[in-house]
């Protein structure tokens, strides 16, 4: 739901002294000064919230802490059956599955929902 039509296009920032529409800074992503109001909801600088904008590329890129620990968890997984690669009597696991099961009943009893 970007509110840049197209997406930015643009790596100007400003165009005359304003900010370029599908630019780095386009007026409908949100209020850049005290001045102006925001293009898409109409808000000063303390009513907008700032509005999504997207920038297509060209090729795909990956953020790599998030990429490293996406790898951690995926060898983890077996690839053919997609089961969990854990020692089912592992002491850790054990106490990990008791202590969810714990607060489950715990969960249920005072009526709360997870």
């Amino acid at each position: 739901m970007s509110v840049t039509d197209g997406g930015i296009c643009y790596p100007e920032t400003m165009e005359g002294g304003r900010p370029k529409l599908n630019g780095l800074m386009d007026p409908r992503q949100g209020v850049i000064d005290r001045q102006s109001r925001c293009q898409t909801c109409a808000g000063n600088m303390s009513d907008c919230p700032g509005h999504f904008g997207h920038i297509e590329l060209a090729k795909p890129v990956f953020h790599q802490p998030f990429l490293t620990k996406t790898i951690k968890v995926l060898r983890c997984v077996c690839f053919f059956c997609s089961k969990m690669l854990v020692d089912v009597v592992s002491v850790c696991v054990v106490w990990i599955y008791v202590l969810i099961r714990v607060v489950n009943c715990e969960h249920r009893l005072s009526g709360d929902r997870l």
